[in-house]
C-alpha cells in the first residue's frame, strides 16, 4: 500500500483520523509511525528514561526520518516529564495495528528489532 493509500484509507476512517490527530500525527510526519511500537515499549514502565530518548532519536536518525517534520511529534513523544494519557496509546495501538496489518513480514521484523533494541537500552525485562 502506498503511502497515499495509506492516507486515503486513513481519511475515510473517522476512528483512524481522530488516532492521527492525537498522535500529532499528518501526512507529513505519518513516517514516524514505526516509531510509537518503539515508544510504547520505552513508556511500558511508566516512565522514559534517557537510554530510551537516545536510542529512539538514535534510530529515527539512522532511518533517515527527517528532523524539522518530525521535531514537533518527537519532542511531544519522547517529553520524560509527561507520560502520555491513555487515550494517546489507544490511539497510536489503533493506528500502528492498521499499517501493520498492511505492512510486510520483513517491515514487522523491523519495528520488532527496534523494540527489543530500546528495551535493552533501558535494561527492560533483563534484557
Amino acid at each position: 500500500m502506498t503511502k497515499a493509500e495509506v492516507m486515503q484509507f486513513i481519511e475515510s476512517r473517522p476512528e483512524l483520523k481522530r488516532a492521527m490527530a492525537t498522535l500529532h500525527l499528518n501526512e507529513k510526519s505519518l513516517y514516524f509511525l514505526p516509531l510509537f511500537p518503539v515508544l510504547y515499549v520505552a513508556w511500558s514502565d511508566g516512565k522514559l528514561e534517557e537510554g530510551e530518548i537516545k536510542k529512539i532519536l538514535e534510530i529515527a536518525k539512522e532511518r533517515g526520518w527527517d528532523q524539522e517534520i518530525g521535531a514537533g511529534v518527537l519532542n511531544l513523544w519522547l517529553n520524560p516529564a509527561q507520560l502520555p494519557p491513555k487515550k494517546f496509546f489507544r490511539a497510536g495501538l489503533l493506528l500502528t495495528t492498521f499499517v501493520l496489518h498492511q505492512a510486510s513480514i520483513k517491515a514487522k521484523g523491523d519495528i520488532l528489532e527496534l523494540c527489543e533494541d530500546v528495551a535493552r537500552a533501558a535494561d527492560i525485562g533483563g534484557w
